[in-house]
């Protein structure tokens, strides 16, 4: 019993002393820190904030922003590359799914699935995401668009709807169909801030 003691404690003193050695041995190279520059800082993205309308959010230089094409109501503003408008943004008071069904057509079908119900063809399934300080809903649905050359055409395009919201107020994001599914809208989209009421 004596003799089987001593050996467990020599092997255990054995196993401590190598790990001691490997400890005092050079350590392995640390992973090195990077710092990613937000797009804003990084001189490529432009910043609009606007207390009035309740949002801010970042677009990309060659973006300007102005009124929404065909709204009326307060509270929107729009993207736009050149002359072609790329994306709306209209602000609205209510929750994320109270908004979605009545803007954006997004309801449950009879299998419990969010579908929108907006688009040419059959109900597209609607997709969660989020960001800074909210939740959202999109969906990419066929739509109609018009082309000053060759005219309009009925299902020649591909829209998002998009409604994200902080529980109180909610974003509807809406493309034309021609522009606004690139990387720089989804990175406008996902960018937003939701401001404190003016």
């Amino acid at each position: 019993m004596i003799i089987r003691l001593t050996a467990i404690l020599m092997a255990a003193s054995a196993l401590t002393a190598c790990g001691a050695s490997e400890q005092t041995a050079e350590p392995a190279a640390a992973p090195a820190a990077t710092t990613v520059a937000s797009p804003a800082a990084a001189g490529d993205r432009t910043v609009f904030s606007d207390p009035a309308i309740g949002i801010a959010f970042d677009h990309a230089p060659g973006r300007r922003t102005g009124p929404c094409p065909d709204v009326e109501e307060a509270g929107c503003v729009a993207l736009f590359e050149g002359d072609k408008h790329v994306i709306s943004l209209q602000v609205k008071d209510g929750a994320v799914g109270a908004v979605a069904a009545a803007e954006a057509g997004f309801e449950r079908n009879s299998d419990g699935v969010l579908m929108t119900t907006y688009g040419r063809f059959a109900p597209v399934p609607v997709e969660p995401f989020s960001g800074p300080g909210w939740t959202g809903l999109r969906a990419r649905v066929t739509c109609g668009v018009s082309d000053g050359e060759t005219g309009f055409h009925a299902a020649g395009g591909e829209c998002l709807w998009a409604v994200i919201g902080d529980g109180e107020r909610a974003v509807v994001a809406s493309t034309q169909g021609i522009l606004g599914l690139d990387d720089d809208t989804m990175r406008t989209l996902t960018s937003i801030r939701f401001l404190p009421r003016a």
